[in-house]
């Protein structure tokens, strides 16, 4: 009885693990969905690989292509609000990989997103401060160090605003 119920075990154990996706395959089924422009699906097929492989390399990546999706609004938003929706969706994936993958590279990307997002699409200026002072700390020889500053420099301002302090300091 128990050898059977062992033999029982181990095939559906060898079933389920024939049947199940990698986590390569994965994130390549959700870049095609992507390419397709099928971004709702593809956003699932990267929440799917996250759930599935928690600490993969293809989840990091999974996680910031779903921040992209989302801070591009690639899934169409019906107004303002799903619009505002949609940046703090990309903050959340962006700060999943600050927290899981901070070691990797794409957690530099994710930090500059999510203080670009809070700076320039829903003007949480001192939550981007933080973000950016974070970034330049973290990554002090980053060729993006000139572009958050100038993003610090900037904060709050208008384009406008912008415009009017670079004409001033030509002339």
């Amino acid at each position: 009885m128990k050898k059977t119920l062992l033999i029982i075990v181990a095939v559906l154990l060898i079933l389920m693990a024939c049947h199940s996706k990698s986590d390569k395959q994965y994130f390549d089924s959700a870049v095609e969905k992507a390419k397709a422009k099928n971004f709702s699906e593809a956003v699932k097929e990267y929440d799917l690989l996250a759930s599935e492989f928690p600490n993969s390399d293809y989840t990091c990546k999974g996680l910031l292509e779903a921040g992209k999706i989302y801070h591009s609004i690639l899934i169409p938003a019906a107004n303002k609000a799903d619009t505002m929706k949609s940046f703090r969706t990309a903050i959340s994936y962006y700060k999943r990989i600050l927290n899981d993958f901070d070691d990797k590279p794409e957690a530099e990307s994710a930090l500059f997103m999510m203080g670009f997002i809070q700076a320039n699409e829903i003007n949480q200026f001192d939550s981007a401060k933080i973000s950016y002072m974070t970034y330049i700390k973290k990554y002090p020889n980053s060729p993006m160090i000139s572009s958050v500053n100038l993003e610090l420099n900037n904060l709050g301002k208008t384009p406008d605003q912008i415009l009017q302090s670079t004409v001033r300091k030509t002339d």
